[in-house]
Formats: C-alpha cells, sequence, structure tokens
C-alpha cells in the first residue's frame, strides 16, 4: 500500500495500480488499499472501479461517512454529471483518514 501511494505520487499508475492490488489480496479486509486505489482510479476516470473499491469499503465499514461521500461523487461522475468546484480533487490521490489496514 506504501509503495503504491509512492508510485502514485510519481505518476507510474500502472505500478501503484498492481501495488494496490497486491496489497488488498495480501489483506482483503484493508480498507486503506482499497481507499488509495479509489482514489487512483478516480483520477483516471476510471468510475467503475472507484465505485467498486468504495463498496469494498463500506461492506466491511458501513458507516464510513468520507467513503460514502466519495462513493456518492464517483457515481455522479460515473453518471455523467460535472464535477463541483474541488470535487475532483477531492477524489484523487488522498489517504483514508479511517478504517483497518
Amino acid at each position: 500500500n506504501n509503495r503504491g501511494s509512492l508510485n502514485r505520487d510519481i505518476a507510474e499508475y500502472p505500478a501503484a495500480l498492481d501495488d494496490f492490488e497486491k496489497a488488498i489480496q495480501l489483506q482483503p479486509n484493508n480498507t486503506n488499499a482499497y481507499f488509495n486505489r479509489a482514489g487512483l482510479r478516480a483520477q483516471l476516470e476510471d468510475w467503475a472501479g472507484a465505485v467498486a473499491d468504495y463498496d469494498a469499503i463500506l461492506a466491511v465499514n458501513p458507516n464510513d461517512a468520507e467513503t460514502v461521500a466519495k462513493r456518492t461523487e464517483a457515481l455522479a461522475r460515473m453518471n455523467g454529471e460535472p464535477a463541483k468546484d474541488d470535487e475532483q480533487t477531492d477524489l484523487e490521490g488522498q489517504e483514508h483518514g479511517g478504517g483497518t489496514g
């Protein structure tokens, strides 16, 4: 997960996605890895992938308000709604404030 975040930060997106995937395979309940991958997927405008990752987090922690908000925005973007002023930045590459992992 940490290596994935570093790869994301230096714009090595395929490597970052691979790293997040490996972290998830090793720790399937690692919500931070899902959250980081969701943020990268949102940055790459893979809205369906981002929503799937947010769903995985909510399956473990259904009361995660930050994830609910980001999932709602990703769904809106997936359905063609434009981003509000700073929502694109909010969806991308932030570390998850809660959860497990």
